[in-house]
């Protein structure tokens, strides 16, 4: 997975690990970085908390 580029090269093993790991998103507020890369990942989703529990929403 070396070599997945996205804007803030801080923020590439956010994406090596969730594909590594088959996640099925990640979920930040930093959407401009992990959203803006070279490489692009349609199966993994990059979602913001509010949009996860709008989609995922807990259930008392």
């Amino acid at each position: 997975m070396r070599g997945a580029r996205i804007c803030d090269e801080g923020d590439n093993h956010l994406i090596e690990l969730a594909v590594a790991a088959g996640a099925d998103g990640i979920i930040t507020r930093n959407l401009r970085d992990l959203t803006q890369g070279e490489l692009k990942f349609p199966a993994l989703k990059i979602l913001t908390p509010e949009q996860c529990l709008e989609q995922f929403p807990c259930r008392p």
